[in-house]
């Protein structure tokens, strides 16, 4: 029985050393303290915090913007209007950056509400309740006619009209009222974000 225990260790040797021999329990090297070499800093949009820079209206063109907005758009108990959306913010940026014809419809058109106010009630459009207001803006009730006006003024109003429905209804206070109310409107990030020069 030795012998034949010896053979079979004799055999079993080579086996053996082919196992892997285990080391010795090494510690885990402690992890580098984290460096946080960037503050961690909150961002929030510009236009929530800052108030914008007045770009391509003067004052009173501005002010008569900003009532007409309010009177085409006006603001509803579940709904913003245009004045809420900021669109002469908006359109005052917009304008700014559009092509010289564009600038001038609309720099002549403002004059011209300015001009029709001072000569009906003595104050600019700016100052005049939306009853006041009815009179001048008389272009926008006329019919439809499928040939554009050819009065500047009427063009101005039916131009302004559609800036300022787009701008009120593509801007982060609209989108984000609608959205609450319904699902399906959803705030696909489509309102506007002023574009820094």
């Amino acid at each position: 029985m030795k012998r034949r225990t010896a053979i079979r260790s004799i055999l079993t040797l080579p086996a053996a050393l082919a196992l892997p021999v285990p080391l010795p329990a090494q510690e885990a090297a402690p992890a580098p303290a984290a460096s946080n070499e960037m503050p961690d800093t909150p961002t929030v949009a510009a236009d929530t915090h800052a108030d914008t820079v007045v770009k391509a209206f003067n004052a009173d063109q501005f002010a008569a913007l900003n009532k007409l907005s309010s009177i085409l758009v006006p603001s509803l108990p579940d709904t913003p209007g245009g004045l809420d959306a900021k669109a002469a913010e908006f359109l005052d940026f917009l304008i700014s950056q559009s092509p010289p014809d564009r600038v001038m419809l609309y720099n002549e058109g403002l004059d011209r509400l300015n001009q029709e106010a001072r000569k009906r009630t003595g104050k600019p459009f700016g100052e005049i309740t939306a009853e006041q207001a009815r009179p001048i803006l008389a272009p926008l009730h006329e019919p439809w006619a499928y040939e554009p006006s050819t009065d500047p003024f009427t063009c101005f109003l039916r131009a302004a009209k559609e800036d300022i429905l787009k701008a009120t209804r593509n801007s982060r206070q609209y989108i984000s009222v609608v959205s609450r109310r319904n699902r399906r409107a959803g705030g696909m990030g489509i309102y506007w974000y002023p574009i820094n020069d």
